[in-house]
């Protein structure tokens, strides 16, 4: 892939956070650390790419943060609810 596809990617990400509010940020911050501290799961769905970034996420959340996660990926489980 050409280089201008990274760079084009990468800038509309840190435009996408950028413009994020704080406060939204921060709240969804500390909605998952109170969750895991009280010791219930954290639940990611994602479909496509988004289910690669959910599926990294639960392991971050996983490994990295000791906090109880799993990912929904396969699409009957995402319609099952």
């Amino acid at each position: 892939m050409p280089k201008s596809f990274f760079k084009k990617y990468n800038e509309l990400i840190f435009t996408s956070v950028s413009s994020a509010e704080d406060s939204l940020l921060i709240s969804a911050a500390n909605t998952i650390r109170e969750t895991c501290r009280a010791g219930n799961k954290i639940i990611l769905i994602g479909n496509g790419g988004s289910a690669a970034m959910a599926s990294h996420v639960e392991v971050d959340l996983t490994k990295a943060a000791n906090c109880r996660a799993i990912n929904f990926k396969d699409p009957d489980l995402l319609t099952f609810f």
